[in-house]
C-alpha cells in the first residue's frame, strides 16, 4: 500500500497528450516552484531498458503550472519498433526521488519471433504419444498433457534428470479471501472454483517453423469439487466436500504454445469466462516449481501486489522476485 499512497499524493505529475511526440509535466505544488529539481526518463522496451537521460523544460515549472515538452527521439525510435515501450519520469531533487510517473504507449505488434540459425547445436526434437506431446533438445525437455493440454512436465540438465514441476499447470481463479471477503470465499469454494477440472475441446498437431515449434489448444475449464469454508478467521478454518459442483460456470482457454530451437517455451493465452457472472478474486495459471528457494522474473505491473482499484504505482516493468 505505500506505493500507492505515495504514487497517489505525489506532488508531480507526467502524463501523456493527445501528440504522442509530447507529453506533459505538472507541478501540483501551491507555493514551491522546480528550482533544483531535475527530470530524468527512463525508456523501456518490453519491460528493459533501452535508454535515459534527462529532460529540459522551455522556462521555470512554477506552482500549479502544467508545461509541454517533447518526447526524446530516444523514445520516438523505440515507438517504430515491435514491442511495449513505456517512458519513466522522475522528478529528482538533491539525489531525492520526489515522484515518478510511467507512460505506457500502445503496444506495436511484431511481425513473428526472432529467427534463430539452424544449427546442430539448436537441434529441438518433437515426439508424441496418447497421453502427451514431447519437445526435446539438448539440456531441456517439455511436455504437455492431452488431459488437460497444459505444461506437465520441464526436465534440464546433460541427461535431462532434473524435472522442475511438481504439479503441472492448471487454470487458477481463486486465492484464500481476506478479511472482508469470506462471503466471496465462500461462494467461490462452493462454485468448485479451488480447482477446476479441465475438458480439452482441442489440440492441434504441432507444426515445424523457422524458429521451433508451435501448436494450439483449446481447453474448457469448469467447477470442480464444491466445498463449504467453514470457521474461516477462527484458529482453524475447515473444508468440507459438498460433492461435485453443478453450475454453468467455465472459462475457455486458448492457447498457443510454442517452442523454440533455442529452448525457450513462450505461452500465449486467451481466457473467456462464461456462464453465470461472478466476482473473481484471481485469473491466471497455477504450478509449484520443485525449488527451495525459486527465484522468479515476469513482465507485468509491479514491483508490488496490485489490484484492478489500487495499481496507479504499479508501473509496467520487468521485475523479479522469490516466489513463496
Amino acid at each position: 500500500g505505500y506505493y500507492e499512497i505515495r504514487h497517489v499524493f505525489q506532488n508531480w505529475a507526467a502524463f501523456a497528450t493527445n501528440d504522442p511526440s509530447k507529453i506533459a509535466l505538472k507541478n501540483k505544488n501551491y507555493f514551491v516552484d522546480d528550482r533544483g529539481v531535475a527530470y530524468v526518463w527512463t525508456a523501456f522496451r518490453d519491460g528493459r531498458k533501452e535508454a535515459e537521460g534527462s529532460l529540459t523544460l522551455d522556462g521555470p515549472l512554477g506552482p500549479g503550472e502544467t508545461k509541454i515538452t517533447d518526447v526524446p527521439p530516444e523514445v520516438i525510435d523505440l515507438l517504430e519498433k515491435p514491442g511495449e515501450v513505456s517512458l519513466r519520469v522522475r522528478f529528482v531533487k538533491d539525489l531525492v526521488c520526489l515522484a515518478e510517473d510511467q507512460i505506457d504507449y500502445p503496444a506495436r505488434k511484431a511481425e513473428g519471433l526472432p529467427k534463430l540459425p539452424n544449427s546442430e547445436t539448436n537441434k529441438l526434437d518433437f515426439t508424441f504419444s496418447p497421453e502427451e506431446y514431447i519437445f526435446t533438445r539438448p539440456g531441456v525437455r517439455y511436455a504437455f498433457s492431452m488431459r488437460t493440454g497444459t505444461l506437465s512436465s520441464v526436465r534440464t540438465g546433460e541427461k535431462l534428470d532434473k524435472e522442475w514441476l511438481k504439479a503441472p499447470m492448471t487454470l487458477d481463479v481463486f486465492r484464500a479471501p481476506s478479511s472482508n471477503e469470506e462471503g466471496l470465499g465462500r461462494e467461490l469454494a462452493k462454485l468448485g472454483l479451488i480447482e477446476p477440472k479441465p475438458e480439452v475441446r482441442s489440440i492441434s498437431i504441432p507444426s515445424c517453423e523457422e524458429d521451433g515449434f508451435s501448436f494450439k489448444s483449446v481447453v474448457r475449464w469448469r467447477g470442480g469439487s464444491s466445498w463449504e469454508l467453514n470457521n474461516y478467521g477462527g484458529v482453524k478454518a475447515e473444508l468440507v466436500y459438498c460433492g461435485e459442483a453443478l453450475n454453468d460456470i467455465s472459462f475457455e482457454v486458448t492457447t498457443k504454445w510454442t517452442i523454440r530451437e533455442d529452448g525457450k517455451l513462450v505461452c500465449e493465452s486467451e481466457i473467456k469466462p462464461s456462464g453465470t457472472k461472478i466476482e473473481l478474486t484471481r485469473i491466471g495459471y497455477h504450478f509449484v516449481l520443485d525449488t527451495e528457494d525459486p527465484e522468479v522474473e515476469y513482465y507485468g505491473a509491479g514491483p508490488y501486489e496490485n489490484y484492478r482499484d489500487r495499481k496507479s504505482g504499479a508501473f509496467l516493468g520487468r521485475y523479479s522476485l522469490k516466489a513463496k
